[in-house]
């Protein structure tokens, strides 16, 4: 049986690459050593500090597990700092302090100033630096698997499972701080991008003070404002008592969204996460058959949290947790109100009538005698705007900070694990002086791909169509870069919808480099007259031996590729998940996808098949 432990073991033998060994951890490089933490490290605490023997201020700070990494409650004199520095344990500069109780495994890097930690349930490791860089195992800390009996929870690090915990190391301390130098490059910049997220959202707090309450005027407006109340000036729905929905009757499939308050993410509806009802549940009541423009806000649970509908991918309704809002005779912006309602203005008319109370519910008839100020409909919209651009900067920052996060775990995955091996340390500044090289965005780097692809895997009798080249450049952004990045979990496996939706096929087209053709039932695109720039693009950021490599895909089926795709996919989402890669934990995840669900009565997602397509991928990537 494939799926047994031993066809597994065998599939992981069978991925063994030159220069690499198996060990207990998985493949590691052949210099490198697998050590129990215990064996290049003793574990060292503070002396305990009783209650008695603190104050809520004082000399020096003392951190209990509750405020590691956080602002002090308590504190102790310089006379019982230096006496129990002197005669105990002490952590020195740079050693890495780990919560052994709490949120387990949490790490500050001590920086050398005077304080005191709470004994056993935050520790560090006395390293032996010869073996060991603390610079090393702080990003080891962040992927570490902490040893424990098979399929039990670990509620606290004692001190033995410490010890028994797999560490990897290279065996030069050159490489452990050139690794360490290429992660900690990237955590900078996380930092600085996390800093200018919170700079920019506080300034977007200070102009909805202004903007919202007349205090600061957009220029070319100077016109009254009035008194908008939503018992008046709006209408006020949400599905009525007897209409409830029971969690049974939430489906995972179908052709009608069902919108609850925890699918609000960031002011705006993620859909990823909604469930869906069936077609009488949604025709039940039009009131709350949503709209664009539609503003909703819950009224159960976190009361008070609003959502803005910008986009309808399929006819949605409302659960009973969440009201929709709406104008009456155009008096209000929803936009405005939704910008209003995220404000202090109705967060202190929150406060004031739950005041004293457990209140858990936003009531009607509290919420219709909330009113605000309001300037003109014309004004409202200027407002609005304003703030609309205030917040997609924010989100484009955030997407990149996340981005960023991605690619840093999945460099540690690399670098921590020996996958990728660093010659000579790396810094973000050589990547970025890299990066300007190619000197264009994203769109235009899809459109140069599609293009070459077109050339090399199409033709007017079999044009390349859109699921054969998405797959191909999936593979050849594994090959590149590693991850292949906005590719969703669609039915023909891996399927990257901005290519279509975002410009690339556009610019490959309007640049000439490619153009739309027609053969019988086959559509697709072929080379166009511009097509040699496309190539001196692809060569300048790729070099010819990605079209190589790329060349050993050229005569496989669309379903081979397909397997190759989604089955690689699911091996990195397990990988990112912390989660072991087998035959069976791939066909689970699969399975878990409602999209991809169907694949695994297909033959060629049979397990010889995942298997095989397993070994070739190990060969392909690492």
């Amino acid at each position: 049986m494939i799926g047994s432990k031993h066809s597994q073991f065998s599939i992981l033998n069978s991925q063994l690459k030159k220069g690499y060994k198996q060990t207990v951890v998985g493949l590691i490089p052949e210099d490198w050593k697998r050590y129990k933490l215990g064996k290049v490290a003793e574990i060292r605490m503070c002396k305990r500090i009783f209650a008695e023997q603190t104050t809520r201020s004082g000399d020096i700070s003392f951190f209990k597990i509750g405020t590691f990494g956080k602002e002090p409650d308590a504190y102790i004199s310089y006379a019982l700092y230096n006496e129990f520095r002197s005669k105990y344990s002490f952590p020195e500069k740079g050693d890495i302090l780990l919560s052994a109780a709490g949120t387990l495994g949490k790490t500050v890097v001590y920086n050398g100033q005077p304080a005191y930690f709470q004994d056993s349930n935050i520790v560090w490791l006395e390293i032996d630096h010869k073996k060991l860089s603390n610079e090393y195992l702080h990003h080891c800390y962040q992927v570490i698997k902490w040893a424990s009996p098979e399929g039990s929870t670990i509620s606290r690090l004692y001190n033995s499972i410490i010890r028994d915990t797999n560490i990897v190391l290279p065996s030069t301390l050159k490489e452990q701080i050139t690794i360490a130098t290429a992660l900690s490059d990237v955590d900078d910049l996380i930092e600085s991008l996390e800093k200018l997220i919170a700079k920019k959202r506080a300034i977007k707090t200070g102009a909805m003070q202004q903007l919202l309450t007349g205090k600061k005027r957009l220029r070319g407006f100077d016109g009254e404002w009035g008194l908008i109340n939503i018992g008046k000036d709006a209408s006020l729905n949400a599905r009525i008592g007897w209409q409830a929905l029971t969690t049974a009757e939430y489906l995972e499939t179908g052709s009608f969204f069902l919108v609850t308050g925890t699918d609000f993410v960031g002011g705006h509806v993620n859909w990823n996460t909604c469930h869906f009802v069936d077609k009488w549940r949604y025709s039940q009541d039009r009131k709350i058959q949503l709209r664009l423009g539609d503003v909703l806000v819950t009224k159960d649970g976190s009361i008070g949290k609003v959502g803005y509908v910008d986009g309808l991918p399929m006819p949605t309704t409302l659960n009973s947790g969440v009201f929709v809002v709406r104008p009456m005779n155009n008096i209000f912006d929803p936009r405005y109100l939704f910008y209003v309602l995220n404000s202090k203005i109705f967060d202190d008319f929150l406060s004031q009538i739950t005041a004293g109370s457990t209140i858990t519910h936003l009531y009607q008839k509290d919420f219709v005698t909330f009113e605000f100020n309001a300037p003109e409909h014309k004004e409202q919209q200027f407002i609005a705007t304003v703030l609309s651009e205030m917040d997609a900067e924010i989100q484009a920052l955030e997407k990149r900070l996340d981005k960023t996060k991605s690619i840093k775990q999945g460099m540690m995955q690399e670098l921590l694990t020996g996958k990728t091996r660093l010659i000579q340390p790396v810094s973000i500044k050589s990547a970025g002086e890299a990066e300007k090289k190619k000197s264009h965005n994203w769109q235009i780097n899809e459109a140069v791909v599609i293009s070459v692809l077109a050339k090399y895997f199409g033709s007017t009798e079999y044009p390349l169509g859109r699921k054969r080249y998405t797959k191909l450049s999936y593979l050849l952004h594994r090959h590149e870069e590693r991850i292949a990045e906005g590719y969703l979990k669609k039915a023909a496996g891996p399927y990257n919808p901005a290519t279509k939706y975002s410009g690339p096929e556009k610019i490959a087209q309007k640049n000439g480099y490619i153009k739309r053709h027609k053969r019988d039932n086959f559509a697709g695109f072929i080379v166009a007259d511009n097509i040699a720039q496309a190539e001196e693009y692809f060569e300048d950021w790729y070099g010819k031996d990605a079209l190589t490599w790329l060349n050993q895909f050229r005569k496989r089926r669309n379903d081979d590729l397909e397997l190759l795709t989604t089955v690689d996919m699911a091996m990195e989402d397990l990988q990112r998940s912390k989660k072991s890669v087998s035959l069976s934990t791939v066909k689970e995840l699969i399975d878990s996808e409602p999209e991809w669900k169907p694949k695994l009565s297909r033959d060629v997602f049979s397990d010889f098949n995942i298997a095989r397509a397993m070994k070739e991928l190990a060969e392909l990537f690492g």
